[in-house]
């Protein structure tokens, strides 16, 4: 089983085609994916929790869209 289980902030940056930066900024947030700091100052996240943090965004921005076409 070759298959990474994490991601780094350059790759989730590449993922979603975003700067590092915003990726860094968005670490401290409380609503942002749970993170796995390293002894050197790196920082992984769980593909598996990325995933269900997209499948979550989709499913917000979903509702307001319906929400608005309601109205």
């Amino acid at each position: 089983m070759s298959e990474n289980v994490f991601l780094t902030v350059k790759e989730l940056s590449e993922r979603w085609k975003c700067s590092i930066y915003s990726i860094y900024r968005s670490v401290d947030k409380v609503d942002f994916i749970p993170c796995y700091r390293l002894c050197g100052g790196g920082i992984l996240f769980k593909i598996k929790d990325i995933e269900e943090y997209e499948k979550q965004k989709v499913q917000k921005k979903y509702k307001k869209r319906k929400k608005d076409v309601d109205i």
